[in-house]
């Protein structure tokens, strides 16, 4: 099969050239325009002088514009017999990147080249450029990404640091004489006898908000805590620690956004607990603080009691700084911010009411609350016992009962799930033991011996799960049901970034699109079904399903050795699959845009190093393993790292190396903080190098992928 690789687009400067011919005439031709520039000038010059001796004020500006003609005639003189050198000698002129100091591109064609003819197009298209692996050093690439790097920390091997969220600050905790500070980008903040860990963020130096826009951190000065924010004071108070040896300050943290930064002590020896917001403090209250977040960052409620000394405490809730006028357990605010969620027993009773802003609006034998993912929807499970014992769990939307949601089982309603834009809902019910189902937007689905998935959706509001009935699993979509099969394929979702666990499902949704990996007879064998939207295709050991962003596009992994990447059904990819099975990172990704598809591969000639593949061409490269293939949003350019001897990483754009490091400054499972690519495209890496901490931001040049399409 016929070998495509990919590579940059040289940009070259061409000087005035010609070839060895060029005749004595022509270069003499050009000292006559020179001298005739000159001329011209000295006589500008000359008169310039003249004006000048009239009045002495003058006369420094007419010094100034008499150096500065006679600078530019010399200036142009020295140009034009420079380029008149290179005409005789059939040489090639100074590129004006080694002219200005700068290294030239390794790939620059030499100015006596002829320009190629262009490639023949396929498709409106021009192939991929070629790029080859080679057996020296590569250079850095001048033209493939601008990079700016700083120095972030410089300190002693083992001192803990932190980064933020997207990569964008760096802290950390170190010594400065017998005094500890914490250095924020490089910058030491003030000295503290001590900054200890675990408040906030376990050992990390302090707490950053989930933007990463800001930091905070606790620090000791005599017998007092200080609280640091963005390296300015907000809170001052004492004693830092209690009689027990326990530290006071014992919660900090932002709210979603970081829009406030709230922080609680809890003075157990006195029995003093205060929550401050803002810096702002609540009033004292006599147990551990443990709000409860809206999730627009803008409210926080959280219970105690009061008349605790009295040995009759009774409940009472704080809401935003106040005292509420009522009392509610388990507060929970909608998705808005806008309404807060309560219960509370009733005395005598075996009941509870649920409170709406602090109006009861049902009373229940108990309730589960579940909150939409926006706006201010709110499903309840609720539970009823007869008074033979019998348990019953309803649905209500609000405090409405939804019709045919008795569940009798053990669980119940298990489960509540909600479409991404909240216009649907689907309950997961146990009626018995042999009788599960699940109810979408009040309709019943049917039963089945159990529901052995979540519950997602199609964006026209289809339920989708996986179901079992004796001994075979099936795939539920809406209405139509999938199915027998002797087992359904966990997949894995594709991800760029593993700060969290997400665990396999058994189908993959985009849009309207369903896609699931099926083994119709052998739960063991390597003959399976890879079906989407319906239509099934045969294939050898399939894994690892995925759709592009926009829905327009699936592919899987298939095969034993070699392992290849199959797209739309065929295998169009004409490259070995060789994901590092240390990187967590999906197998392959796609462009946002569904135009292009890359993944880790091996050269088509078996030889040295390791290639990344995009679309039908290879970028290649002397890396011994590649990690973080990541697109910019725009599609237009693919970044990664490779491993190379000892240990050493380089970062390519395009296939080009552009800069080089030691090490990732963190594990890779949490590759979003050191490595992450902004929605204009610019990547953010941050990386231990000849030990000290640095941050880069790589914004690609002008090069491309120029991958060609196939679609």
């Amino acid at each position: 099969m016929r070998r495509l690789a990919l590579s940059l687009t040289a940009f070259v400067i061409f000087a005035a050239t010609s070839t060895a011919t060029a005749c004595p005439a022509q270069a003499q031709g050009v000292f006559d325009q020179i001298k005739k520039k000159a001329d011209a000038a000295k006589k500008a010059a000359d008169e310039v002088k003249r004006k000048a001796d009239s009045t002495a004020n003058a006369a420094a500006k007419a010094k100034a514009a008499t150096d500065s003609a006679k600078t530019a005639a010399e200036s142009a003189k020295t140009s034009v017999e420079d380029a008149a050198k290179t005409m005789t000698t059939g040489g090639t002129a100074p590129s004006a990147a080694t002219q200005q100091g700068t290294r030239p591109s390794t790939s620059a064609s030499s100015g006596n080249a002829k320009p190629a003819s262009p490639p023949p197009q396929k498709n409106g298209r021009a192939p991929a450029p070629a790029a080859t692996a080679s057996s020296g050093p590569q250079a850095l690439s001048r033209t493939a990404a601008h990079v700016e790097e700083q120095l972030v920390f410089a300190g002693d091997a083992g001192t803990p640091f932190a980064i933020s969220p997207r990569g964008q600050h760096v802290a950390a905790k170190t010594l400065k004489g017998s005094r500890t500070v914490m250095v924020y980008d490089g910058v030491a903040g003030p000295a503290f006898d001590e900054i200890p860990p675990g408040i906030g963020q376990g050992n990390s130096p302090g707490a950053f908000s989930d933007d990463g826009n800001h930091h905070a951190y606790v620090g000791r000065q005599g017998t007092q805590w200080v609280v640091m924010e963005d390296e300015k004071e907000v809170g001052r108070g004492g004693s830092f620690f209690q009689n027990s040896g326990n530290a006071t300050m014992t919660l900090l943290g932002f709210t979603p956004g970081g829009k406030h930064l709230y922080f609680a002590i809890s003075d157990i020896d006195h029995n003093r607990f205060q929550f401050y917001f803002d810096g702002k403090p609540d009033p004292e209250i006599k147990d551990f603080v443990r709000p409860v977040i809206s999730p627009d960052g803008e409210h926080y409620a959280y219970e105690y009691q009061v008349n605790k000394e009295t040995g009759h405490p009774l409940p009472a809730l704080m809401v935003d700084g106040k005292r509420a006028a009522y009392a509610g357990t388990a507060p929970q605010f909608t998705a808005d911010g806008l309404h807060l969620y309560t219960t509370m027993g009733v005395p005598g009773a075996s009941a509870m009411d649920v409170l709406l802003d602090g109006k009861p609006i049902m009373r229940v034998g108990g309730a589960t609350l579940h909150m939409a993912p926006a706006g201010s929807a709110m499903l309840a499970s609720v539970l009823t016992v007869s008074p033979t014992g019998q348990r019953t769990v309803f649905l209500t939307v609000g405090n409405k009962r939804v019709p045919n949601t008795d569940c009798h089982g053990n669980a119940g309603i298990d489960a509540v799930y909600f479409s991404a834009d909240v216009k649907h809902w689907a309950v997961r019910c146990q009626d018995s033991n042999t009788s599960y189902w699940v109810m979408t937007d009040g309709k019943k689905g049917q039963e089945y011996q159990g529901i052995a998935s979540q519950v997602s959706f199609t964006a026209d509001g289809r339920p989708v799960y996986m179901a079992t009935a004796n001994a075979k699993q099936f795939i539920v979509v809406g209405d139509q049901e999938y199915g027998p099969y002797a087992a359904v394929v966990p997949i894995a979702p594709a991800t760029t970034v593993n700060s969290a666990v997400i665990l396999p499902q058994p189908t993959v949704v985009a849009g309207n699109r369903v896609g699931f990996i099926a083994m119709e007879s052998n739960s063991s064998g390597l003959n399976r079904l890879v079906v989407v939207d319906g239509r099934p295709i045969k294939a050898v050991g399939a894994t690892d399903l995925a759709f592009s962003p926009d829905g327009s596009h699936f592919a899987y992994i298939e095969g034993q050795s070699p392992r290849v990447v199959v797209l739309d059904g065929v295998q169009r990819v004409p490259a070995v699959f060789a994901h590092d099975f240390s990187d967590p990172t999906a197998p392959f990704v796609f462009s946002q845009d569904g135009k292009h598809l890359a993944f880790a591969s091996m050269p088509l000639s078996g030889g040295p190093g390791h290639a990344v593949a995009i679309d039908d061409g290879l970028f290649v490269t002397p890396a011994i393993s590649t990690y973080d293939i990541t697109f910019t949003p725009d599609g237009k350019h693919l970044m990664w790292l490779g491993t190379h001897s000892g240990n050493r990483m380089r970062m390519y754009v395009d296939g080009e190396p552009v800069l080089e490091s030691d090490q990732p400054a963190g594990p890779q499972q949490s590759a979003d903080a050191w490595w992450s690519v902004g929605p204009d495209g610019v990547l953010t890496f941050v990386a231990q190098d000849g030990g000290v901490l640095k941050r880069f931001r790589v914004t690609p040049g002008s090069s491309s992928i120029e991958a060609r399409s196939r679609r």
